[in-house]
């Protein structure tokens, strides 16, 4: 069921935008989406109308009251009743208009499933490529900080060296200390406890990052016949299994 945000209507599920600008997309849950992103703009609008008749009024006593103190004749006051009336009506506007967008909103949300044929071909095809965008990442960071580690161990001993030279003034050497100490506390594997967990903590990350079955999760589960749908669901419960 739609849920309201502010005045805004939201789906309990939608498209991503760009799904709905795909070429394919079914014309039916573009038109949806569209509608409903009208709808959800009219009661914008007519919330902006409500808000400057409340602008006006504010604006006015402001006025008022600017012109009494500087000793000079005020502008004539906006009726209370009258402000009060527009304000009644253009609340009454932005209930119509949110009640459009509601069942706009619920429209969008049918297309979606009525169209089930035409928007997974749209999609699928996205989901093994993510995944193996996500493992791939998680494989660069994982590479660039141990080099990155590695590569701070050699800093550490070249200053360390630096600092034993014969030619290093005691003010360099307490430099080369207060520097040291503060690496060594902002390095994450020095800090209580957290250096213990860096290992499992890399274990986690690549679990979930290069764990997305992309492959099984794009298959289609309604064609008929396909096997290898069985095969993969087979196989992904094996892996859970062990």
């Amino acid at each position: 069921m739609p849920t309201t945000v502010g005045d805004l209507v939201e789906p309990d599920y939608s498209i991503p935008a760009w799904v709905i600008a795909h070429p394919d997309c079914p014309s039916a849950v573009r038109e949806a989406a569209e509608a409903l992103a009208a709808a959800n703009a009219a009661t914008l609008a007519e919330r902006d109308a409500v808000d400057v008749i409340r602008d006006e009024a504010d604006d006015n006593r402001a006025a008022i009251a600017r012109a009494i103190r500087d000793g000079k004749k005020p502008p004539a006051p906006i009726s209370q009743e009258i402000t009060g009336e527009r304000i009644r009506q253009g609340e009454q506007k932005v209930w119509h208009a949110r009640n459009k967008a509601y069942a706009a909103a619920r429209a969008y949300e049918a297309s979606i499933p009525a169209n089930h044929e035409g928007l997974r071909p749209i999609v699928a095809p996205r989901v093994p490529d993510l995944a193996e965008t996500a493992a791939r990442a998680f494989r660069e960071a994982r590479a660039a900080y141990h080099e990155a580690d590695g590569l701070s161990q050699l800093l550490f001993r070249l200053d360390y060296l630096r600092s034993t030279r014969s030619d290093t003034t005691n003010e360099q050497r307490r430099a080369f200390d207060m520097h040291r100490n503060a690496v060594q506390r902002a390095h994450p594997e020095n800090r209580p406890g957290l250096g213990n967990r860096i290992a499992l903590a890399w274990q986690d990350v690549e679990t979930v990052a290069t764990g997305v079955p992309g492959n099984l999760i794009a298959r289609d589960p309604f064609t008929p016949g396909d096997a290898r749908v069985a095969r993969a669901v087979a196989a992904a419960r094996r892996t859970a299994d062990n």
